[in-house]
């Protein structure tokens, strides 16, 4: 071991001893450090992204307001003549307003309304998931899926409340090439016994009542995991 300092001399090997130990306590305060500030980002996106979220909801109302007020007010008449048209005409006028402003409100209303778990079906799919073999199972939604964070934590409670293990940072927001409408079950290979659990999750996801599924593999994954991606509603 002539190769390492000091290894001949007691001094020596005390100083370097020394040396080598406050190096590694500097390397672990450097490793917690880190751990800290990735999960403080982590909540920073979370928080960014609802309030994001919040402000077009917000929006949604205010142009939901103004179409029920161009259903509700009509001109006044501010001339004789005005005042003179029949009611015929008035209810004509009225009518066909009327129709091209309520299929509006209705698109807006349907718009607004977000996705999320009922209670029961929250408690069920936990139940349903305690008969399956956990495995670590990742969640992505789209960043731009208005509700995908708000509808992926139904899940990720539901999971965790079955004992399963979610990543660190509960939703993570992916990047697709193509517009992702509905959930995707994702997995490496349906050779292994990963393809087995993902089919049970993706049957469980049936019987509580959730459509528009999708099961397909993907080779970006290692064995052992799932990903759950949970796309736009339409």
């Amino acid at each position: 071991m002539l190769i390492l300092p000091g290894w001949d001399s007691i001094n020596g090997v005390q100083r370097w001893g020394h040396f080598f130990t406050l190096l590694g306590l500097i390397a672990f305060a450097g490793l917690v450090l880190f751990e800290v500030l990735a999960f403080a980002y982590g909540r920073r996106e979370k928080t960014l992204v609802q309030a994001r979220s919040a402000a077009a909801v917000l929006d949604r109302q205010d142009r939901r307001k103004e179409a029920r007020r161009e259903i509700e007010g009509s001109a006044e008449p501010t001339t004789i003549q005005d005042r003179l048209k029949t009611a015929e005409q008035a209810g004509a006028q009225h009518k066909e307003k009327l129709a091209g402003s309520e299929p509006r409100v209705g698109a807006l209303e349907q718009e607004e309304r977000s996705r999320h778990l009922s209670p029961d079906q929250k408690a069920n799919l936990s139940k349903l998931l305690v008969g399956v073999h956990p495995i670590r199972v990742y969640f992505v939604t789209p960043a731009d899926a208005e509700d995908g964070i708000a509808y992926a934590n139904d899940f990720v409670e539901a999971f965790r409340e079955a004992g399963w293990t979610v990543s660190n940072h509960d939703v993570a927001l992916g990047a697709f090439n193509t517009r992702i409408v509905g959930i995707f079950v994702r997995y490496r290979s349906s050779q292994g016994d990963t393809g087995a659990v993902a089919a049970a999750v993706a049957k469980a996801f049936q019987q509580v009542g959730l459509s528009n599924l999708h099961f397909e593999s993907s080779s970006q994954l290692n064995d052992g995991e799932i990903e759950i991606v949970i796309g736009h509603k339409s």
